[in-house]
C-alpha cells in the first residue's frame, strides 16, 4: 500500500466514525474515492509523461550524435576541398606564371605587326585563363560573399578590345561574324571592378562562339545615365546558335548544367561558365535575364550600374610596364629570389636586368640558409612551396633568429595558391607583403618600395637606450626596444610581466621533466619562446628553440636534461639583466 492509500483509507474511517448521517457519511467517501481515481490518473500521466521525455532526450542526444559526426564529416570534407583547391591553384598558377612572365618578355622585343598581335593574343588569352582559374577557386567564397571587388578607374574600350581581341581568332575558325557595338557617347572612362566585367563578357561570348556554327555573335553596349556620376550599362550578348530549349532556360545559371548534349560529342567546358557569370553579376549589382528560341539563337541583356571618373586618369601608364620609375639607388640592391621553377627564374632573372638589378638565386631551402648566412639582403623574395621543404618555415627561421644578417631584411611571398594568404596571416608572421602568381612586374615593384620603405620607416623610428654593459647593446632587448621603443611604459610592462612569468614557467617545465611528461615540457616551452622571443633575450631563446625541437623529436630526447639545465641557468641571468634593465630605465632617458 503506498502512501496516499494509506491516507485515503485513515480518512475513510474517520468519515465513517465522525460523521452519523448516513447519506453524508456515502457522499463523501464517493467524493474522495473520486478524489484518489483522479491522483492516481495524475500520476499514471506523469510518469507516461516523464517515460515519454526520457525518450524523447534519448532520440535528441542520439540526434545530437548523429548530427555532430555529420558536421565532422563536412567538415574533413571541406578541408580536403580547400586543400584540392589550393593544390590546382598552385599546379595551374605555375605554369601560367611562366607563360605571361615569358610573353611580357618577348613582347619587349623587336617584333613584326603580326608577331606584336600574336603575341597580345597569348597575353590576353592568358590573363583570361588566369581570371577564369581565380573565379573557379573562388566560387565556395562567392558563395558566402566574401569576395571583395575592385573599385578602380578603367577604360571600358580597353576591355572590349582586350575581348576582342581574344575571341576574334576563335570566330574565324568557325567562319562567324563577331560585332562589337559601343555607344559612341559612353562614357570613356568608368570606375569598377573591369577584370569581373571582363570575365562575366568573356563567359557570355565564349558561350555564344561554342553553341553557334554559323551566323554571327554580337556584343553591344549601351547605357543610360542615372545619376550626375553613375550610369547604368545596358549590355548584349546575342548570338544565331543553337538555342536553348524553354523547359531549360531556367536551369542554365545552375552549376555544372548543361543544357545541351550531344551524342558522340565532347562539350567543352566543367558547366560552370553561367553559373559565375549569375553570382558575378549579384557582386557587382547588376541583373541578367536571357531569352531564347531553340533553334534560333540566344540573347543575354545585362542591366549593370558604374560610377563614371571624376578625373582623367592616364591610359599609357595604366597599361604599360615599360613607365615603370626604377630608384636609381635600388640598383645597387641585394635582392635574394628563392624559387625552383626554371621559367620563373628566368622571367625574373630578365625582368630585374631590364632594370639594371641583378639578383640572387636559390632554388632551395637549403641553398636558401646557406646564403642567409653569409650575405646581409636588402629583399628576400620567397616561394612557398619548395623542393625540401615550406618558404613559410624558413622565413619563420629568420625571424625568430636575432643573430641572422637577415633577421629585420623585409619579405615578400610569392604564392601560387590561393588559401596560402590565410596561412600567412594566421601565423602572424612579420611579413611585409605577399603576392600571387603571376604577378605584374608594376605590382612587384610597387609591393617592394612599399616593402622597403616600410622596414626602412621602422629601423630609422627607434633608438635602443644604452644597456648596462657594452657588450650586451646590439644583443638583448633589441627586438623589445625596436617594437616599443617610443613608450617606456610599455617597455617596462613587458619587462615585469616577464620577469614574473619566467619563475611560474620554469616551475612547470620542471614538474614535467620530473614526470617524464614531454609532450607538457614542449607545450611549455613553445608557450615561453614566443615571449622570450618579443623580450629580446638570444641566449635563452637558442636555448628554448633547442629544447622544443629535441621534445619534438623523440630522438634528442637524451639531450633534454643537460640543455634544460642550461636554460634554467640562463633564465635566472636574464632576470638580473631585466631587473638592471628595468633600475636604468626607472630614471628618464636622455
Amino acid at each position: 500500500m503506498n502512501k496516499l492509500e494509506k491516507i485515503v483509507e485513515e480518512l475513510s474511517l474517520k468519515i465513517k466514525e465522525q460523521v452519523t448521517s448516513e447519506s453524508l457519511s456515502q457522499e463523501m467517501l464517493r467524493d474522495l474515492d473520486k478524489i484518489l481515481k483522479g491522483v492516481v490518473r495524475t500520476e499514471f500521466r506523469l510518469s507516461r509523461t516523464l517515460r515519454d521525455k526520457k525518450i524523447s532526450h534519448a532520440v535528441l542526444k542520439d540526434t545530437i550524435s548523429e548530427l555532430e559526426k555529420q558536421k565532422e564529416v563536412i567538415e574533413k570534407q571541406s578541408k580536403f576541398k580547400e586543400e584540392l583547391f589550393a593544390s590546382i591553384s598552385h599546379e595551374l598558377r605555375t605554369p601560367l606564371h611562366g607563360i605571361l612572365g615569358m610573353s611580357q618578355l618577348i613582347s619587349r622585343t623587336e617584333m613584326t605587326e603580326k608577331q606584336a598581335n600574336f603575341v597580345n593574343v597569348i597575353k590576353g588569352s592568358a590573363d583570361n585563363l588566369l581570371v577564369i582559374i581565380n573565379d573557379i577557386l573562388s566560387l565556395t567564397q562567392m558563395n558566402t560573399g566574401k569576395v571583395e571587388l575592385a573599385e578602380q578607374p578603367f577604360y571600358l574600350k580597353d576591355v572590349v578590345n582586350e575581348i576582342e581581341g581574344a575571341l576574334r581568332l576563335r570566330a574565324e575558325d568557325k567562319n562567324l561574324f563577331l560585332r562589337i557595338e559601343v555607344a559612341p557617347d559612353i562614357p570613356e572612362c568608368l570606375i569598377g571592378d573591369h577584370t569581373r566585367i571582363y570575365q562575366v563578357l568573356i563567359n557570355l561570348l565564349n558561350n555564344s562562339i561554342k553553341f553557334t556554327e554559323k551566323g554571327w555573335v554580337l556584343l553591344k553596349i549601351d547605357f543610360v545615365k542615372t545619376e550626375e556620376q553613375e550610369v547604368e550599362l545596358l549590355i548584349t550578348v546575342e548570338d544565331t546558335g543553337i538555342g536553348i530549349k524553354k523547359e531549360k532556360q531556367k536551369q542554365i545559371f545552375d552549376p555544372f548544367t548543361r543544357v545541351h548534349t550531344q551524342q558522340g560529342a565532347v562539350i567543352e567546358g566543367a558547366g560552370l561558365g553561367l553559373n559565375i557569370v549569375k553570382k558575378l553579376m549579384t557582386l557587382l549589382s547588376g541583373e541578367i535575364s536571357v531569352e531564347s528560341e531553340y533553334g534560333r539563337g540566344t540573347c543575354f541583356k545585362i542591366q549593370m550600374p558604374c560610377k563614371i571618373c571624376q578625373d582623367t586618369i592616364s591610359k599609357k601608364k595604366s597599361r604599360s610596364a615599360d613607365d615603370l620609375v626604377i630608384p636609381e639607388e635600388w640598383k645597387d640592391l641585394e635582392i635574394l629570389l628563392i624559387e625552383d621553377n626554371p621559367a620563373n627564374i628566368l622571367y625574373a632573372q630578365h625582368l630585374f636586368l631590364e632594370w639594371n638589378i641583378e639578383i640572387d638565386i636559390a632554388e632551395d631551402c637549403a641553398a636558401s640558409r646557406e646564403k642567409l648566412k653569409k650575405q646581409k639582403y636588402d629583399c628576400i623574395l620567397s616561394d612557398v612551396k619548395l623542393p625540401d621543404g615550406n618558404g613559410l618555415d624558413l622565413i619563420r627561421e629568420i625571424r625568430e633568429n636575432f643573430n641572422s644578417p637577415n633577421y629585420q631584411t623585409p619579405v615578400i611571398v610569392l604564392t601560387a595558391s590561393a588559401s596560402e594568404h590565410e596561412r600567412i596571416i594566421t601565423d602572424g608572421m612579420n611579413i611585409e607583403s605577399y603576392m600571387t602568381k603571376p604577378f605584374r612586374p608594376t605590382l612587384l615593384i610597387n609591393e617592394m618600395k612599399k616593402a622597403i620603405d616600410k622596414r626602412t620607416e621602422a629601423t630609422a623610428s627607434y633608438t635602443i637606450p644604452k644597456a648596462p654593459q657594452p657588450e650586451e647593446k646590439a644583443v638583448y632587448f633589441a627586438s623589445l626596444y625596436k617594437s616599443f621603443g617610443k613608450n617606456l611604459s610599455v617597455v617596462k610592462e613587458m619587462l615585469n610581466i616577464f620577469k614574473t612569468q619566467i619563475p611560474v614557467t620554469l616551475e612547470k617545465l620542471e614538474n614535467c621533466f620530473q614526470s617524464g611528461n614531454y609532450d607538457c615540457f614542449y607545450f611549455e616551452m613553445h608557450r615561453i619562446k614566443s615571449t622570450i622571443n618579443i623580450v629580446g633575450l638570444p641566449q635563452l631563446l637558442e636555448l628554448a628553440m633547442t629544447l622544443e625541437k629535441d621534445t619534438y623529436d623523440s630522438n634528442n630526447i637524451n639531450a633534454v636534461p643537460e640543455n634544460f639545465k642550461k636554460f634554467k641557468k640562463q633564465a635566472l641571468e636574464d632576470i638580473k639583466r631585466i631587473d638592471a634593465e628595468l633600475e636604468r630605465i626607472g630614471q628618464p632617458v636622455n
